[in-house]
């Protein structure tokens, strides 16, 4: 079984065609038969599409958010031990929470024309959760 990312490509005679972007397996094993099947929840604004997926390494788990920018191959552009939550908005710019060190989660962007998030803000992991854009600004709750 498998994940997979699809995206909607325009023909210029009209018409759609669906174009699978990325594809990784639903259970990502961690050992003694345990394993991990973290939801990808896809995210768009209309033109890029941002995802996540785990993998494992040696039976430690990593995930990725991974970005697709409108008729560009998908690119991983975060990655971390730790599961990430993340928004995108109408401009392109993503916006990442995730633990960075013990007790404390991090807040990141990556604007359009960057090669690699930026970070923010640290704050208490209790208070650390879920990213949105609203009005242009990013809301961290």
């Amino acid at each position: 079984r498998a994940w997979r990312v699809w995206k909607a490509a325009l023909l210029a005679r009209g018409g759609v065609v669906p174009v699978k972007v990325d594809e990784f397996p639903v259970d990502v094993p961690l050992g003694g038969g345990d394993a991990l099947r973290p939801v990808p929840g896809p995210l768009t604004n209309g033109k890029d599409v941002l995802w996540r997926r785990a993998r494992a390494d040696a039976g430690v788990p990593r995930y990725e958010v991974v970005l697709s920018r409108g008729d560009e191959a998908a690119k991983v552009i975060h990655t971390s031990r730790e599961l990430p939550l993340f928004a995108i908005d109408d401009r392109g710019r993503v916006a990442i929470a995730t633990a960075a060190t013990t007790g404390q989660v991090r807040l990141s962007v990556l604007d359009p024309d960057a090669s690699a998030p930026r970070a923010l803000r640290m704050r208490d992991a209790v208070r650390g959760g879920p990213v949105h854009w609203m009005a242009g600004r990013i809301a961290w709750f």
